[in-house]
């Protein structure tokens, strides 16, 4: 069967009637609540909704933009070039978290009803604003102009694309913070297989890596990358010999958790020398002779040895 667009005009990409147009079929996706539909994903096209339509008028106002989904930052492009921003469309701002952290797997809470229901009616308010201004400043012809930026003085790159292959931690907000100023995107996946993480490193300029197999089909999947970065020492899930055969960087970090292994290691000495684990199972138990708990020396005095000498130790 013929696959039909039911827009009913298409528009070049530096039309922001495209752009609204985009942000129109957002907003009707994010409505269609149904059976196995996730109300995370809902949530991210209310976001993108409201994400696109800030940059319709950015491209109406002829306004450059760095790819990012971040709605304040969108919104403070704007404020700079003169634009009022009402608070109903500011509340656009927590909207933001959806395009990065809610759509994927094992990260956070599932998304309430109620949250998806704001998040739509927030999106909508952005929308209708953008739309409405546009009309009114009769900028429907307008089209974005070659970009002026001079990327020479620091201004932020074009886009780029960094994927982390699989989660693990509470937030990502550091990494963001240090691709942003290049005009990175970056995007979160949780892949187990070589498969998941060859779909999903196939368009990345950067892959980070934690224990996904990041393997040589799946580097040789990869069409444009330069660096893989492995959160750890250790490299053993990143295929040395492929990814020098593609000319692809590895990069480690020799100093990870350091402190935190050496901390850990002193809790275990301490935890032996005063029994604490056998302790705490006992009164667990509601067994509280001290004599069954004998004998524990005192450490003041002793002698430490250590053996396996290496860069923490």
């Amino acid at each position: 069967m013929e696959r039909r667009s039911i827009v009913t005009q298409r528009y070049s990409p530096e039309d922001p009637r495209e752009w609204l147009n985009r942000a129109h079929s957002n907003i009707l996706r994010a409505r269609a609540v149904q059976p196995g539909v996730y109300l995370e994903d809902l949530c991210f096209d209310a976001q993108q909704a409201a994400e696109k339509a800030i940059k319709a008028l950015l491209i109406a106002r002829e306004v450059d933009f760095p790819y990012v989904h971040d709605i304040a930052e969108l919104l403070t492009l704007l404020e700079k070039a003169g634009q009022i921003i009402p608070q109903p469309v500011r509340e656009a701002e927590r909207l933001t978290r959806f395009a990065v952290f809610t759509r994927y797997p094992y990260f956070q809470e599932a998304v309430s009803p109620q949250e998806h229901q704001e998040a739509v009616a927030v999106a909508d308010e952005v929308v209708r604003w953008a739309e409405g201004l546009i009309q009114k400043g009769n900028s429907s012809t307008i089209t974005r102009k070659p970009s002026t930026i001079d990327y020479s003085q620091g201004t932020p790159m074009p886009k780029f694309k960094v994927v982390i292959t699989d989660l693990g931690y509470p937030t990502y907000k550091y990494e963001e913070e240090q691709l942003k100023p290049v005009g990175a995107e970056l995007v979160l996946t949780n892949c187990r297989t070589e498969d998941e993480v060859a779909a999903a490193i196939r368009d990345a300029d950067g892959v980070i890596v934690r224990l996904a197999p990041c393997t040589a089909k799946a580097i040789n999947a990869t069409t444009r990358c330069k660096v893989i970065a492995r959160y750890g020492v250790g490299v053993d899930n990143v295929d040395l010999a492929a990814a020098t055969a593609k000319g692809i960087c590895v990069a480690n970090v020799p100093d990870y958790c350091w402190d935190e292994v050496s901390e850990h290691a002193l809790a275990l000495i301490f935890s032996c020398a005063r029994k604490t684990v056998r302790h705490d199972r006992l009164v667990r138990k509601g067994e509280w002779d001290i004599g069954s708990r004998d004998p524990i020396y005192r450490m003041a005095g002793k002698t430490l040895g250590l053996l396996g000498f290496g860069n923490i130790a």
